[in-house]
């Protein structure tokens, strides 16, 4: 489910900063510039979070909390 989330914000990033540097951007290509800026710290953040909650659902306090419910 996190990994979506980040999936789908990394896509709500990508489209905005294609329309927000279109303004500004001195690159030729905005959608490769967009990609570069808005991937450059939501890949690492993505893989972080993926392996911080892969981590989170091993503890046992965390799978007694899961089978109760």
């Amino acid at each position: 489910g996190s990994a979506l989330v980040m999936v789908l914000r990394f896509l709500c990033h990508f489209v905005s900063g294609i329309i927000i540097f279109d303004i500004w951007c001195e690159w030729d290509s905005v959608w490769l510039y967009s990609l570069c800026y808005n991937g450059s710290f939501m890949l690492p953040e993505l893989i972080l979070t993926t392996v911080a909650a892969l981590i989170l659902f091993r503890l046992p306090q965390v799978k007694r909390i899961m089978n109760q419910q």
